[in-house]
């Protein structure tokens, strides 16, 4: 039986290190495939992919086939892409742009297969649990999707249920990414500055907590008590969350109506003023950094609603950052130097972090 799932293991990752081949192929990618299979002669692998296919990719630019690229090997390569747009230090303002564009376009699993989650990881079924359940998500992504239903006390929530099989696909391809971060990172000098292997460490931390919809959970609730507790009530809204209907791969949360923040043309309709919004959403992410010390580490614009009132809600505490009360006196300090254009002060606070 051992030796049996040994083999298993080892024909998906060959079958994972063929995709990831002939997807770097296909964008143009050869020079770093060689490095994979220490070969200068990739023609087997041109002829594998159909010459019409490889045209089209020639009408991208080097940046755009390196998002293509994540896009085409799913989610675990998404996420990457996605959390390097934030790396600005380490990649170009090219690739960050790409970057930015990577949307999770992942087709919604079966209310089936969503149902069989809820039922398995909450002990009972639906129709016990919720006074309605509605098959057919509002939001899906690479890593989950989201269902409203109704509970039988009357709140309205959203339920959010881990996409089937996802965590195994992520940590085979986390491995993958281990063996490439080596070998590029053993062949190439140029890219030993970044710290490939760093890098994907890094990455994994993120994402196994991100898969973690306990730690999710407990991210919701110490939020939400920051906001609440806030005298000013000028720090946003977080949802509630139901601990009772929540475990690792089920997390469910208030439903919130709201505009995304970035659908301009409805805030427009719906009287809302932008520069406003904008001044709100500063003030909140200045007050979680400088005085919760417990920030959103996710903020594109899919993670922010802006409810009828006007008040802006945040959504999605997979990734979330802490401060501590020493770093947060010393980026005050730097914060202060650099409005006031006190060179010394501004070298003074950079030394001392």
């Amino acid at each position: 039986m051992g030796l049996f799932s040994g083999l298993q293991r080892r024909y998906k990752s060959f079958r994972r290190y063929n995709t990831i081949i002939r997807v770097f192929v296909k964008y143009g990618f050869e020079d770093f495939v060689s490095y994979i299979i220490q070969s200068g002669s990739l023609r087997f692998l041109r002829r594998l992919i159909p010459r019409f296919t490889r045209n089209r990719a020639k009408m991208h630019t080097k940046w755009e086939k390196m998002r293509l690229v994540c896009e085409e090997l799913g989610p675990t390569f998404v996420k990457f892409g996605q959390i390097l747009s934030n790396r600005s230090d380490l990649i170009p303002a090219e690739l960050v742009a790409e970057f930015e564009k990577l949307q999770d376009k992942v087709p919604p699993f079966s209310a089936k297969q969503a149902r069989k989650v809820v039922e398995s990881e909450l002990n009972e079924s639906t129709e016990v649990l919720f006074e309605t359940f509605d098959p057919e998500p509002f939001a899906s992504a690479s890593m989950a999707q989201v269902h409203k239903a109704r509970l039988k006390t009357g709140e309205k929530v959203a339920i959010k249920i881990q996409r089937p099989g996802i965590q195994d696909m992520i940590q085979e391809d986390i491995k993958v990414m281990y063996t490439l971060a080596a070998l590029f990172e053993k062949r190439i000098p140029s890219i030993r500055a970044f710290d490939p292997e760093g890098l994907v460490r890094n990455f994994e931390s993120s994402i196994l907590k991100e898969l973690d919809f306990i730690h999710e959970s407990i991210n919701v609730q110490r939020f939400h008590n920051n906001l609440t507790n806030d005298k000013e009530k000028n720090s946003g809204y977080c949802p509630a969350v139901y601990p009772e209907f929540s475990t690792g791969k089920v997390l469910t949360l208030e439903f919130i109506n709201g505009t995304k923040v970035s659908d301009y043309d409805t805030l427009l309709q719906l009287g809302h003023d932008r520069k406003l919004i904008a001044e709100k959403l500063s003030i909140s992410y200045i007050k979680q950094i400088f005085e919760y010390g417990f920030f959103h580490a996710d903020l594109h614009p899919g993670n922010i609603l802006i409810r009828p009132d006007g008040e802006i809600c945040f959504l999605d505490f997979g990734l979330m950052g802490s401060v501590m009360e020493k770093d947060i006196e010393m980026l005050g300090k730097l914060f202060t130097s650099v409005l006031d254009k006190d060179i010394k002060n501004i070298i003074r606070s950079l030394q001392q972090m």
